[in-house]
This record gives structure tokens, sequence and C-alpha cells, in this order.
């Protein structure tokens, strides 16, 4: 629990800093050369700076995020603290998971607060450098019709229940039931996004109903691959058990390959637009927040984490996940 840095005062851990480490580690890929002993130790340290770089911009955004009064109502955060319990099998899994990162169950709530707080304050403080108005719109589309040209493309919207590689039978069995109550719902007349909403494991669902964006041949789990090229607009798959756990996947658009015209194109465009203007608008705030914000790197091989701060990311996670 050694602290390695403070924001305003307030501590990142070493702890915390490690499980970072941990999570960015697992996803890269691994090195199919034969790095030195000092060549293994300098790609640590580089790892190290960077997540707790990013952990400090994280800070620093939830501090503000609070200060603009973005921070949830009780019952909104006592809703979310018990649709992120439903990821568990009950208290107890739920507990091991805490106490793999030190963390209290008051711990996790103060994170979703700062987690929806941050949510808030991305979407209401940046809407004006967000717009995105038709003409340019279009002349983006003018520009790069090139790199808009695609492959034959399928939308998608997924209800996911996942399951770990590494759960055991019974973990397994449940979460398989959940995925058969979800297919019945369907069966009886449900809508598809109402389900995903209620039942996704991911929780971007609560206002994407489900909707994964469009893919080309290849681009998804190859369960779902193999089941989805098939079927028209509006149809939807059975139960499709994968790495992540079970789907139902339901197709709800498709593209033949060319350039699409610009009126099917414009929401994407438009979201891609505004999405790069938030990443412009957030770099600058945050190098405006790093300027006036007191920071202190406790660890002295850490010291290059105050080189450059990142915008943080589209959501921050609950303890065990980031934070």
């Amino acid at each position: 629990d050694a602290v390695v840095a403070k924001v305003n005062g307030e501590p990142i851990t070493r702890r915390l800093l490690a499980s970072q480490v941990d999570l960015a580690a697992a996803d890269r890929p691994p090195d199919d050369g034969r790095p030195t002993e000092a060549a293994r130790r300098d790609a640590f340290l580089a790892l190290q700076t960077e997540q707790l770089r990013g952990l400090i911009a994280l800070e620093l955004a939830c501090q503000e995020a609070l200060r603009l009064g973005y921070a949830p109502a009780d019952a909104e955060l006592d809703q979310a603290l018990e649709l992120y319990k439903n990821n568990y099998e009950g208290a107890d899994q739920l507990y091991k998971a805490l106490d793999q990162y030190g963390s209290t169950e008051e711990d996790l709530k103060r994170q979703l607060a700062r987690n929806m707080a941050l949510k808030k304050w991305r979407a209401n403080e940046f809407l004006a450098e967000m717009a995105v108005g038709e003409d340019e719109a279009r002349e983006f589309y003018r520009k790069h019709s090139d790199l808009l040209r695609h492959d034959e493309m399928v939308r998608l919207s997924q209800i996911l229940v996942s399951v770990s590689l590494l759960a055991t039978p019974p973990a397994k069995a449940q979460a398989r039931a959940r995925a058969e109550t979800a297919l019945k719902r369907l069966e009886a007349g449900e809508d598809f996004g109402a389900v995903a909403a209620e039942v996704n494991s991911d929780p971007a669902a609560a206002e994407n109903r489900g909707d994964q964006g469009w893919f080309a041949r290849g681009q998804s789990l190859p369960a779902i691959e193999a089941a989805v090229w098939s079927l028209p607009v509006g149809a939807r798959t059975g139960l499709l058990e994968s790495i992540l756990g079970f789907h139902l996947i339901q197709v709800t658009g498709r593209r033949p390959a060319g350039l699409a015209s610009f009126e099917s194109l414009k929401p994407e465009l438009v979201d891609f637009i505004s999405a790069r203007k938030l990443e412009t608008a957030l770099t600058r705030r945050m190098e405006e927040l790093f300027r006036i914000a007191d920071i202190e790197i406790t660890a002295p091989e850490l010291k290059g984490a105050l080189s450059a701060i990142e915008p943080p990311g589209p959501g921050a996670g609950a303890p065990g996940e980031n934070q």
C-alpha cells in the first residue's frame, strides 16, 4: 500500500499501479525476441511510468468532475452498485475480487461514484466543442471517400453473459442459465435492445442497448462469424458460446462492398468527428489541469510520469479494473 504519487493530496498506491501494469501487460503481445535483462527492466519501467501517467490523468479528471458537481445522487449510485454486483455470482465472489485488490465495498461505491461523475463531466462539459454540422460531415466524406470504401459488412447487436475460461463448472452453468433465460424472453417477444440493456455484462449496454457497430468478414469471434453472415437483417442467432461467454446476436444492418452513401454513413461520420473533437478538447483541458495541479511523484524511478498527461479513456473501472 505504499504511495507512489499524490495528486492534489490524493494518493495513488503501488498496489493500484501494480494492478494496472498487470492488466496492461496482459493485453500486449509477447516479445518474440530474446531481450536482455537490462532491456526487460527498461520495458517494465516504461510500462509502469505509462500506467502511472494514466492514473494521474484519471485522478485529475475525476477530481475536476466532482468539483463541478457531477457526483451522482444516492439513489443513482445505489442502482449502479446493484448492477455492478450482478456481474458476480453472489456476495462471496464479489468480496474475493475486492480483497484481491485490497478494496472494500465502500471503496467500490466511491469508485463507482467517481466513474459516474467522470462520465457526466465528459458528456456535459464538452458539448459545444463536439458539435458537428452537416457541411463539416459532407466535407469529411468527400475528402476521405477512398478510406471509407469497405468490404461487405454487417451490423450486430449482442447480449453477452460473460464467464471466464477458468470458471468452475457450476459458475459456467449459472452463466449459461442466465443466457438461456434471456433467449426465452426474446422468444416470448421482448425487445432485443431492452433485454440487452438489462442482461449484458458490458456496462455500456445500458446506453447502446447491445449495439456493437459494423463488422467486415473476419472481424468478429469465430463462433459469431460462423453464425451471422447467413442471417437477414432483423434475424438473430441461437445461443453461441465463445471464449468470452455466452452470446445472443442480432443482425441489425447490412452493407454491400463499396462506398456507402453519405446519408447512410452520416451518423457514424458525425460520431467519429465528434469523438475526435472530444479527444482534442479533453487533451487541452487535461493540460490545463496538469499545469495547476499539485502532483508529487514519491517513487524516484517513476519521475518520468510527469513528462506528459494523456486524456482519460472512455470510462474508468471499478476496483479490480482501473481503481
